[in-house]
């Protein structure tokens, strides 16, 4: 062990010393001043000493410690390690962790400091100063103005006699000397955890920080707490800051935690290395969501059944993307979320070959949306995505995929879409729904007029996830709640292969707006907050305005779709569910984009009557009579010219239903609707319920879990619906062709 001469050094609490030598008479005044004159520093304004140990440190007692912080210039700060200064301690794996407050308030102390940096810092020593009780120092570290600059495990570390020694220093260059961990909870009532979190890092050249087991961080951390880690670098590990690829962390337990950002830095830099500020995860929450208990920086952790003690091997990784959201017949919207933010680079090829079209480059911090414009109509395209680091690409594993832009706007066109609601992440996990329509997707090397009975897109009708069952606790208070709620669905391996593969658009109910039954006055100005959270995972067209919320409209061909917001204006008590500006602004529409048009109006909740007045959800409910039947009187009206064709598409209640809606002017105007609900949940109540008394007419309903296809034909007259509902295993059970005539679309 290194040991220091005691008679050169004078230990004393509370103040700065200098060497013997600079002590001597009338050496003060110019050891403070004269080095110092005309040097840059920025100045230091706290330092803490953390020391891992077998036994505690710095208690009341014979033993006493002592800490040493030299700097470039050759200046030294000396200070007794005092009871009082102690500002943390915390035993993890028989391992005592303290930290200290060294005091800069003496005029000597405080001048030193105003003169230095972190980079000047050069070493920290820990010093037996009194006592005769051994204690095994293991880990030892110094963090300066809440940045680590230095932390690494020592060797031979037992001081057992005064003037005993360990030392960690600044070595050359590029070395890795210290590695800070900062984690931080959502402010959530549900955010917290009780149960233990591990860490640890995985180099490029696969080699991890630690081997053995990962390191224990804590055991816990509360709602909206944030705490930073020091990462101890193990004796003989010679890696460069450059050669970190990840960092992962593992909890034990099946308290939730709901984990807001994670940010890891290196060697006292200020620009973490890997970093998330948006992670806004859950990790296995008490609802146990997929039964997800790791966060890796690499990307999405596939769940490992073993403990979190254990290092990550061989795991199998994927991200939360590609996800294809709108498209037209020149542009493509794709949506990727990964756990390291960054800058990343999209590109996009000529399907089949090498040749890059374009190429798109943003930061992702950590979900982006590429929007790809200038490309061709029904044109196939490939694309995948690549990670700069240093200035170097790297392709993100699973990233790539391809689509096929749309036929030119108001073309004839002969093809299907997929339709479907409720999603329930809890109580379905499986879902096997997805991979049925997957199974009947358009390959992007198809073209669409030679297989008009595949997929082209697919409509999510609302709650695409669950607040109040994915998501532990009442509906979330911050953004970070929200996107982790969104997380929980988004993250569903079976969603991720059919998103990869077929465009998807979607709207919104109460579910994923905030919670069962919610409307805009529950969450006042927050529905801002969840419009936005709702669209950093769904691709959807975006208005410039914010005053329909998600309301939307997109074409494919000479078919129009109205994506209906029913909940970020819905006021219950005025008898609001889509407002008058809403619906004044889909008929204004309908007449600008002219006749030879077939139009679909999509909504969360159902257009038709409730199976009981009291049931507020339903457009068709007496609660909203002035709003509707206004609506669909305007409707009636244009049917025929330019309406060419309705047809309302719905979801939330949990039974798949087929209705005929009389629209009360113009004549027996009618259109049909189409309910698809659910993906995965429960019957609904009184499922089927038929409508009895005036308005709509009740066709049929059934409840079994799956989703619906519409395949539409505008290539020959009389143009044709044909409605087919399909079980989750894909197997067909309902089919419904409709003719339109006299430009209506009859049961």
């Amino acid at each position: 062990m290194a040991r220091s001469i005691v008679s050169r050094r004078v230990f004393l609490a509370s103040s700065v010393l200098l060497t013997a030598d600079a002590l001597a008479p009338g050496r003060l005044a110019a050891t403070l001043v004269g080095p110092w004159l005309g040097a840059p520093a920025r100045g230091l304004s706290r330092l803490v000493l953390e020391a891992w140990g077998r036994g505690p440190l710095g208690e009341d007692g014979p033993d006493q410690f002592a800490c040493v912080v030299t700097f470039a210039d050759g200046h030294a700060f000396e200070q007794l390690l005092e009871p009082g200064r102690r500002i943390a301690s915390e035993v993890l794996d028989g391992s005592h962790r303290a930290r200290f407050a060294l005091d800069l308030a003496s005029p000597p102390a405080a001048a030193l400091a105003a003169r230095q940096s972190l980079e000047t810092v050069r070493s920290v020593e820990l010093v037996k100063a009194g006592g005769a009780r051994p204690w095994r120092c293991e880990a030892l570290g110094l963090w300066a103005d809440d940045t680590l600059v230095l932390a690494r495990y020592v060797d031979d570390g037992v001081l057992e006699e005064p003037g005993d020694t360990v030392r960690v220093t600044v070595e050359p260059q590029g070395t890795l000397r210290a590695l800070a961990l900062r984690l931080a909870t959502a402010n959530e009532d549900f955010a917290a955890t009780d149960n233990d979190i591990y860490g640890n890092v995985a180099f490029a050249d696969g080699t991890l920080l630690y081997s053995a087991a990962n390191r224990l961080l804590t055991h816990g951390m509360a709602r909206g707490a944030s705490a930073s880690f020091m990462l101890p670098i193990p004796r003989g590990l010679d890696q460069d800051p450059a050669d970190i690829e990840e960092v992962y962390l593992r909890k034990a337990g099946s308290n939730g935690w709901l984990l807001r950002s994670v940010e890891l830095f290196a060697n006292g830099g200020a620009v973490p290395v890997i970093a998330n500020r948006a992670v806004n995860q859950f990790l296995d929450n008490q609802a146990a969501v997929l039964r997800h208990r790791d966060w890796s920086s690499r990307s999405i952790l596939t769940p490992v059944e073993s403990p979190a003690s254990t290092p990550l091997r061989g795991v199998t990784y994927r991200i939360s993307g590609p996800v294809l959201g709108h498209l037209t017949d020149t542009t493509a919207r794709i949506v990727y979320r990964v756990e390291r933010e960054g800058t990343y680079r999209l590109k996009v090829y000529r399907y089949g070959t090498t040749t890059v079209l374009q190429q798109i480059t943003a930061g992702l911090q950590p979900a982006a949306t590429f929007v790809v414009t200038g490309l061709s109509p029904n044109t196939p395209y490939a694309f995948e995505l690549f990670h700069l680091v240093s200035g170097v690409e790297r392709r993100v594993p699973g990233s790539g995929g391809a689509v096929r832009t749309f036929p030119p706007d108001g073309a004839s066109v002969h093809f299907r879409i997929a339709i479907g609601s409720c999603a329930n992440n809890k109580k379905f996990p499986a879902q096997p729904a997805w991979d049925a329509i997957t199974a009947r997707a358009l390959g992007p090397g198809v073209d669409p007029a030679a297989r008009p009975d595949r997929l082209r897109f697919f409509i999510h009708l609302g709650d695409t996830m669950y607040f109040y069952d994915d998501v532990v606790g009442p509906p979330p208070e911050t953004v970070s709640g929200m996107l982790a709620a969104h997380l929980s669905a988004r993250k569903h391996p079976a969603f991720l292969r059919m998103a990869q593969q077929l465009p998807c658009y979607a709207v919104w109910d109460d579910h994923d707006f905030a919670g069962n039954n919610t409307d805009a006055p529950d969450l006042g100005a927050r529905k801002v907050f969840a419009r936005n959270a709702f669209l950093q995972y769904w691709a959807n067209p975006i208005r410039p305005d914010l005053a329909f919320g998600l309301a939307a409209r997109f074409g494919y061909g000479n078919v129009d779709f109205y994506l209906m917001d029913g909940r970020y204006n819905r006021d219950k008590a005025a008898g609001v569910l889509f407002g008058r500006p809403q619906l004044r602004w889909v008929l204004d529409d309908i007449r600008r984009r002219g006749p030879g048009r077939l139009r679909i109006l999509l909504s969360g909740s159902t257009w038709t009557h409730s199976r009981t007045d009291g049931h507020k959800e339903a457009y068709g409910n007496g609660t909203y009579t002035a709003e509707r039947e206004w609506f669909y009187g305007q409707l009636a009206t244009l049917i025929g010219s330019p309406i060419w064709g309705l047809v309302f598409a719905s979801g939330d209640v949990h039974c798949n239903h087929l209705y005929e809606i009389v629209l009360p002017r113009g004549g027996a105007r009618v259109a049909p609707e189409v309910v698809a609900s659910p993906i995965a949940n429960k019957p609904g109540d009184d499922c089927p319920f038929p409508i009895t008394g005036p308005g709509p007419e009740f066709r049929w309903g059934e409840y079994k879990r799956g989703f619906a296809t519409l395949q539409i034909n505008t290539t020959r007259l009389p143009w044709t619906l044909t409605v087919v509902f399909y079980r989750e295993d894909g197997v067909e059970y309902r089919r419904k062709t409709y003719t339109v005539r006299d430009g209506q679309l009859r049961y």
